[in-house]
């Protein structure tokens, strides 16, 4: 039993998964820090910043959900899969690219009045350096992932970065609180990581690599990539900014904790399924056999996910108020939905991996959207705020995982790349 257990720990997956739990881990003990040590508008700063970030980074992760799936090895004399495909430098020029269009749609569509214009330069910049080291992690990410499938590095990535968030936000957190200095804090870590793991990524990523796609491809793929990753980032990182619209009128207290109990609730399977996609995508496109386990695994997030809502719904305020340090009552409707939903989530991004690794994109890209479609269309019903979060965190990810399964969707369907 204990070798079988070793073997496992030191897997590829028991590497990332246990790498991933410490993450969220340390993910919890910072937002618990922060919410202990500052005010409740100073919470709401934090969270609002933090999810404008993860927001921009959910868009950028489709880059490395692409990369892995086009990245092919060339081995000895083997040629590309395709000759003509798009080459690193290539790539990295594009991404270039990608940044500019994201950091665009975020400072003009998403965040105008809070972190861009004259009052707020400095946030806008920080936001874009931030955003700039994220799409250098995803691109390493994704090589990794796909051309050597060096799994223990990207490990090794995921720890170092929340390590060095959980020093430089609780540093800022304890011994005084600055917003600029927080934004700083946050985002510094995906400017560091890549310099730390250089000396042992350049091991894995050789110049003797190409894609299977051309540049022109990659970048159509990377868009509805992107486009898809965006809306599911919008459903997860940047749904504090959809709590306060449904709680627009409330005082900062109440928002705080909701807030605080939504990100942290939906937290484990959410995080843990989102690490996963790429590992997913790389292991279904080097073995098609590995698609029959996927039920298997959605059944198994599904069941988890109602365990947990029941378990929320009868002891979530008393370990919320345990941990926040502070009193917090909140419907039992709202813990329910809160687990049930991270558990659909956690599905979606299975379903997602099955999608992409087929390279049906197409479809990937409309289970996103309709899901984001509905979470929008939900915030101009006039419904009592608890009553509505609960159908938002529950309906629109269950019409997605509708329009991800059923068939006749997508534009065309590849066979899996053996």
């Amino acid at each position: 039993m204990l070798s079988k257990f070793r073997v496992f720990v030191f897997s590829d997956f028991g590497l990332l998964v246990t790498a991933t739990g410490l993450a969220g881990v340390l993910g919890y003990v910072l937002n618990i820090l922060v919410k202990r040590e500052v005010s409740d508008s100073s919470f709401v700063e934090f969270a609002i910043f933090w999810g404008a970030l993860y927001l921009g980074i959910g868009l950028l992760s489709g880059i490395q959900q692409e990369v892995t799936r086009s990245s092919s090895r060339n081995e000895g004399d083997q040629t590309s899969k395709n000759p003509r495909g798009a080459r690193p430098f290539h790539v990295a020029l594009a991404t270039i690219g990608l940044i500019a269009v994201v950091l665009a749609v975020i400072s003009l569509v998403v965040l105008p009045h809070h972190y861009f214009g004259p009052p707020n330069l400095e946030s806008g910049l920080i936001l874009f350096c931030g955003l700039s080291g994220y799409a250098i992690v995803a691109l390493i990410s994704g090589l990794l992932y796909g051309a050597n499938n060096a799994v223990k590095v990207v490990a090794l990535m995921i720890v170092s970065d929340v390590l060095l968030r959980l020093i430089f936000v609780g540093s800022v957190a304890t011994f005084g609180y600055d917003a600029i200095a927080m934004e700083v804090a946050i985002c510094l870590p995906f400017i560091l990581v890549p310099a730390f793991v250089f000396p042992i990524t350049r091991k894995y990523i050789s110049k003797n690599f190409a894609f299977d796609v051309s540049l022109g491809k990659f970048f159509i793929n990377s868009i509805q990539t992107m486009a898809a990753a965006g809306a599911m980032s919008l459903l997860i990182s940047g749904f504090p900014l959809v709590i306060r619209e449904l709680y627009f009128e409330v005082q900062k207290e109440q928002l705080a904790s909701i807030i605080f109990v939504v990100t942290l609730a939906r937290a484990p399977l959410i995080v843990i399924a989102m690490s996963l996609q790429s590992y997913l995508i790389a292991k279904i496109r080097k073995n098609s056999d590995f698609i029959s386990r996927l039920r298997l695994i959605s059944l198994g997030v599904f069941i988890a996910s109602l365990v947990l809502g029941a378990l929320l719904s009868v002891f979530g305020n008393q370990v919320f108020s345990y941990v926040a340090n502070q009193e917090i009552q909140i419907n039992g409707l709202i813990y329910l939905a809160v687990g049930i939903s991270s558990g659909v989530v956690a599905v979606l991004f299975v379903i997602g991996a099955k999608l992409l690794a087929e390279d049906t994109h197409f479809r990937y890209l409309c289970m996103w959207l309709v899901t984001v479609i509905v979470t929008l269309t939900f915030l101009f019903f006039e419904l009592e705020p608890g009553f509505l979060l609960s159908l938002v965190l529950i309906a629109p990810p269950l019409v997605g995982l509708l329009v991800g399964t059923m068939p006749g969707i997508t534009k065309r369907k590849n066979k899996v790349n053996q």
